[in-house]
């Protein structure tokens, strides 16, 4: 079973970008400025994860990522743009997982993506059609990387998810 990380990630196994920013907002942290370092995984909409695959699984060609059993933590945009709204006029500081309560498998999301469309996913797509297209890193970092993040620190500060649940989400953003 894949550990569950609910607080406090750190920049390892974390895409070198997000690294970078992580390294930054550490400097940051040392001034006298409240800090809460946000962790954004998978969003949902056009960007992120989402974006490029839409259109694959719009034409019927979508399908797992690699072997499909990799978790992967994401969050509507509705919920992300309400929690750092929370986080603004929150005291919490430090790292916070913008992440939604139910981390799920690749399968099931894409299990999940391919219903709300209507359409099948009986493809694997390769991790190496991912390295041609994103590159290596961005790749094993993002798609085919095993994150099962939850928001432990948000959820003890009372927030409320809209969309604590994939399909809700996809609903939600794929009416717009």
């Amino acid at each position: 079973m894949t550990e569950i990380r609910s607080s406090e990630i750190t920049p390892e196994g974390i895409y070198l970008s997000r690294r970078r920013f992580m390294v930054g907002a550490g400097a940051l942290a040392a001034s006298a400025l409240a800090l809460a370092s946000c962790g954004i995984q998978g969003s949902s909409g056009t960007g992120g994860l989402l974006g490029p695959l839409l259109p694959l699984f719009k034409m019927g060609l979508g399908g797992k990522i690699g072997s499909g059993k990799q978790w992967m933590s994401w969050i509507s945009i509705d919920d992300e743009l309400a929690a750092l709204s929370h986080l603004m006029d929150s005291s919490l500081s430090g790292p916070v997982n913008l992440v939604a309560p139910n981390p799920v498998t690749n399968v099931d999301f894409t299990k999940a993506l391919a219903k709300q469309l209507g359409r099948p996913a009986i493809f694997t797509i390769p991790p190496l059609a991912l390295n041609a297209r994103f590159g290596r890193e961005m790749a094993e970092g993002t798609a085919l990387a095993n994150q099962r993040v939850t928001p432990a620190r948000l959820l003890g500060e009372g927030f409320s998810f809209r969309h604590s649940d994939l399909p809700s989400a996809l609903r939600c953003v794929l009416a717009r």
